[in-house]
């Protein structure tokens, strides 16, 4: 039972130093948040993985009164193997929450760091719809990189487009900017 504890205490402490390295990481390259971009899908993925680090957290307290109760070696088996996928749960979300800031030296948008000088222009799509072109290339297509956000209302976009606009500006000789 201890080897199990060691394993899954092994991949969960390095997943939680990650996220606290990852969170002083993204401050110190970018500054403090201006603001934060949620979209639909990443609200419905946040509300799945909060769900399910909910039932695993019920599970292994449900495990902890029953083997308490009885002292059966294999209830805690099972409350010892929640603790990594509780700590990929907690990871997942942590990275959807962050996903899409806008802070004052550029965008943290999917889960890549972009700074004002690296971004091309925007282009509000639609009234719902905000895409960022960059002049990062693309791993696979050698295009530039390109960020978008699908927002649930009007003065959201408004608000995004504005501080967008502000920054790209203040920050770059970008003089291509669609809004």
């Amino acid at each position: 039972m201890e080897y199990l504890l060691f394993i899954h205490g092994f991949i969960a402490i390095p997943i939680l130093l990650g996220i606290a390295a990852n969170s002083i990481y993204i401050r110190k390259q970018l500054g403090r948040l201006e603001y934060r971009v949620f979209t639909r899908l990443q609200s419905a993925g946040m509300v799945v993985f909060i769900l399910m680090l909910i039932l695993r957290i019920g599970m292994a307290i449900y495990g902890l009164t029953s083997y308490y109760k009885s002292y059966d070696t294999i209830l805690l088996v099972f409350v010892i193997r929640d603790i990594a996928p509780s700590a990929i749960n907690l990871l997942v979300i942590y990275l959807l929450y962050k996903n899409g800031e806008i802070r004052e030296k550029g965008i943290y948008a999917n889960f890549s760091i972009l700074e004002w000088q690296s971004i091309k222009y925007f282009a509000v799509k639609t009234e719902e719809i905000i895409e960022i072109t960059t002049n990062k290339k693309s791993v696979f297509n050698k295009k530039g990189k390109k960020v978008k956000w699908e927002v649930d209302n009007k003065e959201k976009i408004n608000t995004i487009k504005g501080l967008l606009s502000r920054y790209i500006q203040k920050n770059g000789d970008n003089d291509d900017i669609i809004a």
